[in-house]
């Protein structure tokens, strides 16, 4: 995903991937396994409230600071966004063969 202005993004935050079942973002601090958040999504233009969990953190290594992967689940995913997403997702990908 690109740093900022990518067709998915977190309110605040950098996303570095993600799927039809959640999310992984860049965070400055770790997270708790398990813990629940609430985040605001920009899917292609469309601002949404969704829950998530936290499945996974991990140190990313790096030369300038402390960088965690946040891995997030989708727990609370509106049924729009959802397709939004899926439409997003289905985009960036090119079928076989396309040039």
């Amino acid at each position: 995903m690109p740093p900022t202005g990518g067709p998915v993004s977190v309110v605040g935050g950098r996303v570095v991937n993600v799927s039809l079942h959640g999310v992984m973002i860049e965070s400055p601090v770790p997270m708790e396994r398990d813990a629940v958040l609430d985040l605001r999504l920009v899917i292609g233009g469309l601002k949404v409230d969704v829950g998530t969990r936290v499945a996974a953190c991990m140190l990313i290594p790096s030369q300038k600071r402390k960088v965690y992967g946040i891995g997030l689940e989708f727990t609370r995913i509106p049924e729009d966004a959802q397709e939004r997403l899926r439409q997003v997702l289905a985009s960036r990908v090119a079928p076989a063969g396309a040039a």
